[in-house]
Order: structure tokens, then C-alpha cells, then sequence
């Protein structure tokens, strides 16, 4: 089902507010003021007291809209849906803005605190980057042919990807594609940019088939040998074994 609505206010998630036949509608990819065609999510015939849906035309855009830098991770309708990047249709203006008024918000109805400016400061090199190059993990799963993919999203579709606009230029640079190459299809994986040390690194991945991560100097690859059921249905042990993909460990 698709509508024509006039989007309110900011939401979280991602998501702004909008109402349809007086129920409260959270648009994906959508901006304060504008009116943009949507697609709701199924089954949109239930009787909640809100409705989610997504964009998938803009027909009186925002001033703080801007072409998707990464388009995968923009609308499922402009070709995208591999998540990841809630923001990515607006601009780095309107992303701080966006963000000072959620927590403006946020203050004034659990904290009963007004606000008259929330200061919002920018990332190092922020501008510089188009506010890409931030994240310092990255989770993805292995197509069939064994190639690093993102799931689209409400589906079981593996998108295959060349590159990650969102990671960090130290995890493209140390965990790069040279270190995702034979690997078993439908696998899930995590690589991680940020050192850390054996312990927290097990901790993090233990959900994942297998962890890319540097610790020290080296770039060590947590492969999962085991799960082991303690307690049926209540505890499940992930035994990992390590491996030196280069550099010497810590």
C-alpha cells in the first residue's frame, strides 16, 4: 500500500513522523516538512497504534536532502536497503541539526529540562570525508560465490559489496578486501578496526562465524570451532580459535 503524506517532525531511528488517516506513520528516509510518497511496510491493514513504511518518492524535497553519498544504503525503491546508514540522505548540516533536536527533545520530556541550544560538534575531519570513514566494525555475511555482502533489508538478499564507505580508513587500510577473500559461503563475520585485547576481542564476536580484529602490531582472525549447548535453550558456549593473518601478535 502507498500514500502521499506530509512528513512532521523528527523520530528515532532514523525515522520521522507523519500521519495517515490519523494514525502515526514512521518514515524511513524522510524529512521534517517535506511531502513524499510511501510505501508501508506489511501487513499495513493491523491495528497498532503506528504504521512504518519507507520513501519511495520525494515530491516537495528539504532543503537538508542530498543525493545518497553510498546509494545502498538509501531507499529500497532507489536501488538501496543494505542499512547501515539512516542518515544518509541528509546533508552534514542537517545531521546535526537533526541530532540537536532529538536531544532537545529527549531532555525536555524525560528530564522536564529545557533546552534553548544543544551543542552539537562535528567529527575530526567530518567535512573532509562527506561524514563517511566513522565506523570501526563492520559486520557482513558471504554471498554464495563467497564474496563480502550486506543483507537488503526484509529480505534474505545477499547484495555483494566492493568496498564500505562507512568504515573507518584504518579498517579499510588493516582488515581490506586482501583479508576477506575465500570465505565460505553464507558465513557471518565482524571486522574490527580498533585494537583490542584477546578477551574483549572473544566477547565482541562471539555470535559471528568468524572475527577479523588487530590486536598489537598483527591482524588476528577468530574462527569459530565449536558451540557447545550448557544448558539447553539458556547458555551456549563459542569456542574460537586464533590465527596470525600478518604482523606478529601481542
Amino acid at each position: 500500500m502507498e500514500a502521499t503524506i506530509r512528513i512532521e517532525r523528527y523520530a528515532d531511528q532514523g525515522r520521522c513522523v507523519g500521519h495517515l488517516d490519523g494514525r502515526v506513520v514512521f518514515v524511513r528516509f524522510a524529512l521534517p516538512g517535506e511531502l513524499v510518497r510511501v510505501v508501508l511496510d506489511e501487513p499495513h491493514d493491523r491495528d497498532d497504534r503506528y504504521w512504518t513504511g519507507e520513501v519511495v518518492e520525494v515530491v516537495e524535497p528539504s532543503e537538508d536532502r542530498v543525493t545518497p553519498p553510498w546509494p545502498l544504503a538509501g531507499p529500497l525503491a532507489m536501488g538501496g536497503g543494505v542499512g547501515g546508514a539512516d542518515l544518509v540522505h541528509v546533508s552534514l548540516e542537517g545531521q546535526l541539526r537533526w541530532k540537536a533536536i532529538t536531544i532537545g527533545e529527549q531532555m525536555s520530556r524525560l528530564g522536564h529540562i529545557e533546552l534553548e541550544d544543544v551543542p552539537i560538534e562535528r567529527m575530526a575531519c567530518d567535512l573532509e570525508t562527506g561524514g563517511l570513514n566513522w565506523r570501526t566494525r563492520i559486520e557482513m555475511i558471504a554471498d554464495d560465490q563467497g564474496r563480502p555482502s550486506m543483507r537488503r533489508r526484509g529480505t534474505h538478499v545477499r547484495v555483494p559489496i566492493d568496498t564500505m564507505p562507512l568504515a573507518s580508513r584504518a579498517l579499510l587500510d588493516r582488515c581490506g578486501h586482501e583479508h576477506t577473500q575465500q570465505i565460505a559461503p553464507t558465513c557471518q563475520y565482524l571486522i574490527g578496526a580498533a585494537a583490542y585485547n584477546h578477551a574483549t576481542a572473544l566477547s565482541r564476536y562471539l555470535l559471528y562465524d568468524f572475527a577479523l580484529c588487530p590486536i598489537g602490531d598483527a591482524v588476528q582472525r577468530f574462527r569459530l570451532v565449536q558451540r557447545v549447548d550448557l544448558f539447553p535453550g539458556r547458555l551456549r558456549l563459542f569456542i574460537y580459535a586464533g590465527q596470525v593473518l600478518h604482523g606478529q601478535s601481542a
